[in-house]
């Protein structure tokens, strides 16, 4: 195999290893407001602006790099996918299904979460607007839907590395070791 060749599949796979274990990361924040869920919606609205207010200050820190990673990821990936000459056509559909899953919840949580984030800054638990119960429910079930996003995103990645072809050992797809 040439230097080249062997850079090349090497950085392509940790580029889909990263990807993957960041696509894997960003279920988490999403799968956790789905199990918080029930809980929450039970809370008045004094405990749930209380509880909003600091139980996620790390979520936008440190769950927004994750997220931003696997978006980044996926798509470069699949569009790596998509210029490969070695790779299987299912493969590269498979990386699109993913990074596409990826993308929408990343677009949700900028047309349906954000809006409520900054809503919820301005609310203390003494002052609360009387359709909170509408922002809440916006916030907890499109949480839902990114997760369930986030999840599918995961799945069809890791189906598109099932799907390339496997490298012959010390060769190139395609090429036979002697």
């Amino acid at each position: 195999m040439m230097a080249s060749g062997l850079l090349e599949a090497t950085g392509m796979n940790a580029w889909r290893f990263v990807t993957l274990v960041l696509a894997a990361l960003a279920i988490g924040a999403p799968l956790a407001h789905v199990l918080e869920m029930p809980v929450r919606r039970t809370y008045d609205p004094a405990l749930y602006v209380t509880v909003t207010h600091t139980l996620y200050r790390y979520f936008g820190i440190v769950g927004a790099m994750i997220e931003v990673g696997a978006v980044v990821g996926a798509v470069v990936w699949a569009a790596g996918l998509g210029r490969s000459r070695t790779s299987a056509v299912s493969a590269h559909r498979w990386a699109m299904a993913g990074a596409a899953c990826l993308v929408l919840a990343h677009a949700l949580f900028w047309l349906l979460v954000n809006p409520v984030n900054q809503a919820f800054a301005a609310w203390t638990p003494t002052a609360v607007p009387p359709d909170w119960t509408r922002l809440r429910d916006q916030w907890e079930f499109t949480h839902a839907a990114r997760a369930g996003l986030f999840l599918l995103g995961f799945c069809a990645l890791l189906a598109s590395v099932f799907r390339a072809p496997p490298t012959p050992r010390g060769g190139r797809r395609g090429e036979t070791t002697g």
